[in-house]
């Protein structure tokens, strides 16, 4: 199960790339990867960004991901919530290096993982990872990138940390 940490490497000309493509500029993106499945809990993570946004007005949530069981209800909610100027649906890549590269911080409140390799390549592109403590500490591959919070804390304290997180340098 090895994969290619070259491709994930933190890389200035794909966050540049990325970032004018979608008009993201100096806003602050947060940034997730996983098919829209419930496990994956995009409802709890739309419910951190928004706290997030009370925070940081300039954020984006950048979603990287093939359309699963769950991906039409959270669409009708970023509708129904008017947040589609906020939040990118960017379907399934091939090129998840350079959109790892563009974002500041990795949000990943999965209600259960295996070993999530998204948090891997994440990791390996140097991003602060905000991650749900029901994952498998075996994914810790980079000592201090993670920062594991309960599902059962606040969206946000959730928000709090994901800020925070977004300030530290990429290693």
């Amino acid at each position: 199960n090895a994969i290619s940490m070259e491709r994930y490497l933190f890389s200035e000309d794909h966050r540049a790339i990325v970032r004018s493509a979608f008009g993201w500029g100096n806003r602050f993106v947060v940034g997730h990867v996983g098919r829209f499945d419930p496990q994956k809990n995009h409802e709890g993570l739309l419910d951190i960004f928004k706290e997030i946004l009370k925070k940081r007005p300039d954020a984006v949530l950048a979603l990287v991901g093939s359309r699963g069981g769950q991906y039409e209800n959270i669409l009708e909610r970023v509708k129904s919530e008017n947040l589609e100027d906020k939040v990118f649906f960017l379907g399934k890549r091939t090129d998840i290096g350079a959109f790892l590269s563009a974002m500041d911080v990795f949000l990943f409140p999965s209600l259960y993982e295996g070993l999530p390799f998204a948090l891997v390549e994440a990791q390996a592109n140097g991003l602060t990872c905000v991650i749900s403590d029901t994952i498998s500490r075996e994914v810790n591959v980079i000592p201090g990138q993670l920062k594991p919070l309960s599902l059962g804390t606040s969206p946000e304290k959730w928000a709090e940390t994901v800020v925070r997180a977004g300030k530290r340098p990429r290693v």
